[in-house]
C-alpha cells in the first residue's frame, strides 16, 4: 500500500541538492549547520518566499562566486 501524508500547517519538508550545502565562501562550505539555521530563520512566510531566501543565503554566503554545482531547493508546506 501507499500512504500519503502531508505536512501540517506548522512544518516544512526542504528538499536541497548538493549545490545549496557546496555553495563556497571565503574558506569553507555554506555546510549543512548554515542550512540549518537558514531553514529555521525563513520558516513561516510562504514556500516560494521561504526558498528564495534559502538561496539568496547560499548565494550571499559565497559573495556571488561563480557556482561550481546548481542550487536547487524545492520546499513544501502544509496549509
Amino acid at each position: 500500500t501507499i500512504e500519503t501524508q502531508w505536512p501540517d500547517a506548522q512544518e516544512s519538508i526542504v528538499l536541497i541538492s548538493d549545490g545549496v550545502t557546496e555553495a563556497k565562501g571565503e574558506t569553507e562550505m555554506f555546510g549543512n549547520k548554515r542550512l540549518e539555521t537558514a531553514i529555521s530563520r525563513h520558516a513561516g512566510p510562504s514556500a516560494r518566499d521561504m526558498a528564495r531566501r534559502i538561496v539568496d543565503d547560499g548565494l550571499n554566503y559565497s559573495q556571488n562566486r561563480q557556482l561550481d554545482d546548481d542550487m536547487t531547493l524545492v520546499v513544501l508546506t502544509g496549509k
